[in-house]
């Protein structure tokens, strides 16, 4: 077989089903200057097994058939998954309205009366084909669309993903696991405006591991690592709300944003910590307060301003820390703003520094 024959597109096949020599002659004849691919059945059994043979492009159709009516065959023909959208011309003689209603209803495309004239079936017959054609070509690229937009969904799917993990990558700490200084700096900045348009307090911790550099050079850096993770999980899983956020803000410092939290709110969940540490009960032999890890705090909690900037918090917080370091460490001091608006609260477990200002 040449190139050129494998080029050209197949010709159109076509099954003509009637009882009589003649008209079966007849239609042949007319077909016949279109050099369509023919096959021929004169009843109803042997056209059923020729179409599920041949799968035809088209089904020319005798009305009157020895073994069962043209328009039961072509509803049996429409049952076939692979035939039903075959195109079925009726040929008959009857032409009352009623026989061309029954053979819409059955499944039937058109309908040509006998005796045929040449010109109308072949008109009829390229129509039709070309419908079907038209119509093949149309679902096919619908199938390409479709199938060209679950590719796309998955491919949106998969960028979203990625986006997602390389966002986790930029926000978390490898580490411990929990937001990093980015993503402190970040959460800071959000929750302050927010809650300055809400006129809602915002509470901070911060807390430090008591002689962490002890603790390495005693136990090494390996040890050092798996005990910043563990007490990282164990302070994630004390804080219960969707809004509270825990975060690495380096080294051995952990900063917790606490939103819409009050100056009592903020000792309680510092309190917990406290206690949460003290029950992992990490040896630390090289620590000048405990034979176990501790850690010291710094909490502050204001009513963001228009006027204050929102590292005034953080100052206030690290301020905290460090008295909460100079006076012993092991233990959470915070401290309040001389502001009618602040919130203060000092049960025995935290101190509380009444240092005038967040400065």
């Amino acid at each position: 077989m040449s190139l050129a024959s494998l080029s050209k597109p197949a010709k159109p096949s076509i099954l003509v089903v009637d009882d009589n020599p003649e008209n079966l002659s007849v239609a042949l004849n007319f077909l016949a200057e279109k050099q369509f691919e023919m096959a021929v059945a004169t009843d109803g059994n042997s056209a059923l097994e020729s179409a599920q043979l041949v799968k035809p492009q088209l089904i020319l159709l005798d009305v009157m058939l020895p073994d069962i009516s043209g328009f039961e065959l072509c509803k049996q023909l429409k049952t076939d998954p692979v035939l039903s959208e075959t195109p079925i011309i009726f040929m008959t003689a009857l032409d009352e309205p009623q026989y061309k209603v029954q053979g819409f209803k059955a499944g039937g495309v058109d309908y040509v009366t006998k005796p045929l004239e040449r010109l109308e079936l072949l008109a009829r017959v390229d129509n039709h084909l070309r419908i079907r054609q038209q119509t093949t070509t149309l679902k096919t690229a619908n199938r390409n669309l479709q199938q060209a937009n679950k590719t796309l969904q998955l491919r949106n799917r998969t960028v979203t993903e990625n986006n997602r993990k390389l966002q986790q990558l930029v926000h978390i700490d490898g580490l411990t696991q929990v937001g990093n200084r980015r993503c402190f700096d970040e959460r800071l900045n959000q929750e302050w405006l927010r809650l300055r348009r809400e006129r809602m307090p915002l509470s901070l911790i911060l807390f430090d591991i008591d002689y962490f550099k002890a603790y390495n050079d005693r136990y090494g850096h390996p040890a050092g690592d798996t005990c910043l993770a563990q007490i990282a999980q164990a302070v994630k899983l004390l804080l219960k709300r969707p809004g509270d956020l825990l975060t690495r803000y380096g080294g051995e410092e952990f900063a917790i944003i606490l939103p819409n939290v009050d100056a009592a709110g903020a000792i309680y969940v510092a309190d917990r910590i406290q206690t949460e540490i003290a029950r992992l009960e990490i040896h630390h032999e090289s620590s000048s307060v405990s034979n176990y890890v501790t850690v010291s705090q710094g909490i502050s909690t204001c009513m963001p301003l228009n006027n204050m900037p929102p590292a005034q918090i953080l100052k206030s917080a690290d301020q905290a820390l460090y008295l909460a370091k100079q006076q012993g460490r092991n233990q959470a001091i915070h401290r309040s703003q001389a502001n009618p608006e602040t919130y203060s609260a000092s049960p025995s477990s935290v101190k509380a520094d009444q240092s005038e200002g967040l400065g």
